[in-house]
């Protein structure tokens, strides 16, 4: 099983930005994640995967601010946990793909509770960015130079 989680400012099925604002404000593009997932589910993969804090249909948090990992741990922590106590999630390897804002959630996380992690077989983390890059790129964006 592959335990999936997203980027910033995206959501476990992609991002939006090709239906206009607010979204296109960050950039006008469409990702779709569930191209992802049918490519991992045809290989024989189950996913699991989910909105981190304050993005997509989850809950608010934080006053509605993304700590870009520093808080969103909290739910790696919470599906991770999910996963264990599961009938039968529990009886399958388990893989993490975590990316961006999400692959830096993932590393605070088995920071902290590295023992919660001792079972996973594998971790895929593409595009885990450091808080200066992130903050320029999105400055970028709206014009602040």
């Amino acid at each position: 099983m592959i335990v999936f989680n997203h980027a910033l400012p995206m959501c476990r099925a992609g991002f939006p930005g090709h239906l206009g604002e607010p979204w296109s404000g960050f950039d006008a593009v469409e990702i779709d994640f569930v191209i992802q997932y049918k490519h991992l589910t045809d290989a024989g993969y189950n996913v699991l995967t989910y909105d981190i804090r304050n993005h997509g249909n989850s809950g608010a948090a934080n006053g509605g601010l993304s700590g870009i990992g520093c808080w969103e741990w909290r739910d790696c922590v919470g599906v991770k946990k999910y996963v264990d106590s599961h009938p039968q999630l529990s009886k399958m390897r388990v893989g993490l793909y975590s990316q961006c804002m999400g692959g830096n959630s993932q590393y605070h996380a088995i920071h902290r509770y590295p023992e919660l992690f001792e079972n996973v077989a594998c971790m895929c983390s593409p595009m885990v960015v450091s808080m200066s890059a992130i903050y320029d790129a999105f400055s970028e964006l709206q014009g602040i130079r």
